[in-house]
């Protein structure tokens, strides 16, 4: 199987982070990677049975003088990952509907939330259990991807 130069770094950076000491902050539930430009905060995910879906929060603040916007989420071990937000019909039943990108206007935070701008995880290859923690590749249209660390939890 061949990997592409990104992916290669990505596996690079999950080894060099397995390897690394814990540098969690429990306030924050998140590790960032990258510069201070864009926070995430407040990380969580729900549990879930392998195969199943299950859904992925936190907040965006961008300290930039310009916006920014997020385009993708990935984790490595589900069959896909999208952003999603939450919508009212017009028969009043709720659903959900995939959405290409969320702008972070420069100064403004962002809260990714039940009901709301969420991310899915589709399909997960394993079970994600309360206590456990995964990996999401954040990409920016501002280049920047972060690597951000989230605990599995039930709220």
């Amino acid at each position: 199987m061949k990997y592409s130069l990104n992916q290669y770094l990505f596996l690079a950076l999950i080894t060099a982070l397995a390897c690394s000491p814990d540098k969690q902050n429990s306030e924050r539930n998140t590790v960032n990677i990258g510069n201070a430009s864009i926070e995430i905060s407040d990380a969580w995910a729900r549990p879930a049975n392998a195969g199943m879906m299950t859904a992925a929060y936190f907040s965006i603040t961008n300290n930039e003088s310009y916006a920014d916007t997020l385009l993708s989420v990935r984790y490595t071990n589900a069959a896909d990952t999208q952003i999603h937000e939450s919508f009212e019909a017009e028969d009043g039943m709720m659903g959900m509907r995939p959405v290409k990108s969320v702008a972070i206007p420069s100064g403004e935070r962002v809260k990714l939330k039940p009901g709301g701008i969420h991310i899915m995880i589709i399909r997960p290859e394993m079970n994600l259990s309360e206590g456990d923690t995964i990996d999401l590749e954040l990409a920016f249209s501002s280049e920047e991807v972060r690597l951000i660390r989230v605990p599995v939890r039930s709220n």
